[in-house]
């Protein structure tokens, strides 16, 4: 269940992108991307330190 699960978002992520006309889609994918880093900073700097 643990691989299966990130196959299975990835498959509907692609999916899903793929409905965005291409020259919509970079700038989404780029403030996609954007603002994972960002979420990933923030969560990292909340996350008590071990």
């Amino acid at each position: 269940m643990s691989i299966l699960m990130p196959i299975l978002i990835g498959i509907v992520c692609v999916c899903l992108l793929s409905l965005i006309p291409d020259p919509h889609r970079r700038r989404f994918n780029a403030v996609l991307v954007a603002g994972v880093a960002r979420l990933r900073d923030r969560l990292r700097r909340t996350a008590p330190a071990r």
